[in-house]
Formats: C-alpha cells, sequence, structure tokens
C-alpha cells in the first residue's frame, strides 16, 4: 500500500470570510487500486494555523476535531455511494461540508474517502463558504492527482 501526502494553506476561492484553510491530503499512488482510501484532514482556523506570529492561538494543538465522515462506493453500482458519519457534530455547515466533499471524492475517484474536520471552538465556516471549500479542496487534490 503505497500513499502520498501534502499538505498546504489554502484561501478558498470566492470566500467571503477570508478565513484560511490547512489542508492535508492523502492519496494512493497507483490509482488503479480502488481499495485504498484517500484521506483529507481540513484545519480550519482564522487567519490560518501558523498565519502570524502574534496570534498566541495559532496552535494546531489547540484545534478540536469536529467531524469525520466516510464514504465508499457500492459494489454493484460504482455511481452510487454509500456514506456515514463517524464523528458527528452539532453545527451543520461543518457536517455538510465533510459529508458534500467526502461523498464527491468517492463518486469521483471511486476511492473509499475519509473527510476529517478540526477547527478551534470560535470557527465555523458559514453558508456562504460552502461551495468554495469544497471547490478549492477538490481542485487541489486534482492538481495533486493529475502530476
Amino acid at each position: 500500500m503505497s500513499v502520498q501526502t501534502f499538505s498546504k494553506t489554502l484561501e478558498p476561492s470566492g470566500s467571503i470570510s477570508g478565513k484560511l484553510l490547512d489542508v492535508s491530503v492523502t492519496i494512493p499512488v497507483d490509482l488503479s487500486n480502488n481499495k485504498i482510501p484517500i484521506t483529507v484532514t481540513i484545519g480550519s482556523k482564522e487567519g490560518g494555523i501558523n498565519a502570524g506570529e502574534n496570534d498566541t492561538g495559532n496552535d494546531i494543538n489547540n484545534l478540536k476535531l469536529l467531524c469525520y465522515y466516510y464514504s465508499i462506493s457500492r459494489r454493484s453500482d460504482k455511481n452510487d455511494v454509500v456514506s456515514t458519519v463517524l464523528l458527528d457534530t452539532s453545527i451543520d455547515s461543518v457536517r455538510d461540508t465533510t459529508r458534500q466533499l467526502s461523498t464527491l471524492l468517492c463518486k469521483k475517484y471511486r476511492h473509499p474517502c475519509y473527510v476529517a474536520w478540526s477547527s478551534d471552538a470560535s470557527n465555523t465556516n458559514d453558508m456562504f463558504d460552502q461551495i468554495s471549500i469544497i471547490k478549492t479542496c477538490v481542485q487541489y487534490i486534482h492538481d495533486k492527482i493529475s502530476t
């Protein structure tokens, strides 16, 4: 089982909040082996996790795992995806974003997919950012898989 891991701080295009995402992606080296999962971890914090020296709260240890989602394709129909929340949150926008990203990646690449969302207690994405967050993450993963 050979995988590659990439990490980057991303600014979602079209985001109205200006929040940065620290994204870590683990993808299989050989995409033909569809049993190896794609794993995405998103850390969301005002200004990014390592944004500034004066911000004493920018420590990855201060983030809490809010939501963890798993998706897998059905054997009978590869376009049909079954997903479940492994760790739920009361923040609907976080749950929706992790679910949508997990199912979208599973459908697109036909690999099982785990998506984890971590954040500090004060930071949650609002409705308007969900599409830009998903779009930015999918584009980053697509760029890494294409290279």
